[in-house]
């Protein structure tokens, strides 16, 4: 992983070197001909013929959803998408019944108790509404 990210950061600085830009778009896809350098170099890293879309919304996602050249596109458009989708809800539910054996961390007794003991200690009352 370190040598790629080497790389990566050794083509941001040949910007300059047109004759390796040249090379370099060459090979990307026409749809991303026009994007930002670092777009090209995901699109080439992982192979994309396509812009990707959210999981979610099926939205296209842009530049700006680019995390870092190496790990690509996000697979939400948004916060908020990634938020209302399934595979988030699923995956949080699925975290919480390995840490907490149920769906929902506040249907741990360890929990109920310890917000108890923070309302009793922060308000002096075990019901603060």
């Amino acid at each position: 992983m370190h040598e790629h990210k080497t790389g990566y950061t050794r083509i941001l600085k040949m910007k300059k070197n047109s004759e390796f830009l040249k090379q370099l778009q060459s090979y990307v896809p026409e749809k991303a001909k026009n994007l930002s350098l670092k777009a090209q170099i995901v699109w080439l890293l992982h192979d994309l013929i396509d812009f990707p879309k959210c999981k979610n919304c099926g939205k296209t996602l842009s530049d700006k959803n680019i995390k870092h050249a190496l790990l690509g596109y996000n697979q939400f458009c948004s916060h908020d998408c990634a938020n209302k989708s399934e595979f988030t809800k699923n995956k949080a539910k699925q975290t919480f019944i390995e840490k907490y054996n149920c769906e929902n961390p506040s249907q741990n007794n360890d929990i109920k108790n310890k917000k108890i003991q923070t309302s009793l200690k922060n308000y002096g009352t075990t019901n603060p509404a």
